[in-house]
């Protein structure tokens, strides 16, 4: 009589499938100038990449939306001068389950500031029409304004959980705070995605050079 001896590598490979399954599907959505805003001002690296892998750590990421703003590309000189920006962008958008979203800034009538509007309406259009399709179990909302917290109480409605994941000590809106249902301090993983005390800009690598003649994020709203 013959006894086969059970291949335990097998079973351990098949037991981490299906916990994998029990994990709850997240997809994070980055208000990308927010972010490197605040990472700006407090010299903190900015990377997009590397936050997104280590917030949803635990959970089954489906997609990494990504929102930001850029100034008119009217004629070669514009692209010239923002040539680094959409570098970084078309880079980022080549990143594994990530997706770029990008609005044109406006200029302002009266003082000719350029202004950013309409990111946050963007994400949130997104997180409750996703919500609403079922796409995810889970939102991890990378950003700090207030203006996001109204959207999070209609996505909880929905029965889906919100997560925001942001600074504890920098900027963040205490009525968003009080909204979502968990907080990822930035300052828990910080040290371990990215480096402390490095301003990254955007600047392209001198291997990775791309056309700038357009951008090839999927929306250009």
């Amino acid at each position: 009589m013959t006894t086969e001896i059970p291949d335990n590598n097998l079973q351990d490979e098949h037991l981490s499938l299906g916990l994998q399954h029990l994990r709850p599907r997240t997809m994070v959505f980055i208000d990308g100038s927010n972010l490197f805003k605040t990472c700006n001002d407090r010299n903190v690296r900015y990377d997009p990449v590397g936050l997104s892998h280590h917030i949803a750590s635990g959970y089954q990421l489906q997609r990494v939306y990504f929102y930001s703003s850029i100034p008119p590309l009217n004629n070669d000189a514009d692209r010239q001068r923002h040539s680094g920006q959409i570098t970084f962008y078309n880079r980022l958008n080549r990143e594994p389950l990530f997706r770029v979203k990008l609005l044109t800034l406006k200029v302002h009538p009266e003082t000719g500031r350029r202004e950013e509007k309409g990111v946050d309406l963007a994400v949130g259009t997104d997180m409750l029409d996703l919500a609403h399709r079922d796409a995810y179990d889970v939102g991890i909302l990378v950003a700090g304004d207030r203006d996001y917290a109204d959207v999070v109480r209609r996505i909880k409605g929905l029965g889906k959980q919100v997560i925001q994941a942001w600074f504890q000590r920098y900027g963040g809106s205490e009525v968003l705070r009080a909204t979502v249902d968990d907080l990822i301090k930035f300052e828990d993983v910080m040290t371990e995605s990215t480096s402390m005390g490095e301003n990254a800009r955007y600047q392209p690598t001198h291997d990775e050079q791309v056309p700038t003649d357009r951008l090839s994020v999927d929306e250009y709203l």
